[in-house]
């Protein structure tokens, strides 16, 4: 009879190492883009836009790789890519410099929200 090895004690499953890289990259980039709008000359709507939804998505992403949060955390991250990449035209900004940051941060996050979403949420065994 064959004996088949049992994973180590310590072995965790993919999905929540998915979680914990995504979310946390998730909330690097929406730090980024609060500090990067902070830090522009920008006007007040699109300053606000930016340190207001950056924020709102560190705090998401955040609080789903703490897994405190359900995957509705990283479906909203997603959801706030999506309004940067649509922000340039909605705050008439389009052919600006700062352009091409907000729709590839925008890109970034919807990637990232939607891999933190899709990564199921295991309970902590006590």
């Amino acid at each position: 009879m064959a004996r088949v090895a049992q994973p180590f004690p310590s072995h965790r499953p993919f999905h929540a190492d998915q979680l914990k890289f995504a979310s946390a990259l998730a909330a690097l980039v929406g730090f980024y883009m609060l500090l990067a709008t902070w830090m522009q000359d920008l006007d007040i709507g699109n300053q606000l836009n930016g340190i207001v939804l950056g924020g709102v998505a560190t705090i998401l992403a955040t609080a789903r790789y703490c897994r405190l949060a359900g995957s509705w955390a990283g479906w909203g991250v997603a959801l706030i890519g999506v309004w940067f990449i649509l922000s340039p035209w909605l705050y008439r900004y389009a052919g600006d410099a700062w352009m091409w940051n907000s729709i590839l941060v925008g890109m970034t996050m919807v990637v990232l929200g939607a891999w933190s979403a899709a990564a199921p949420m295991q309970r902590r065994r006590g």
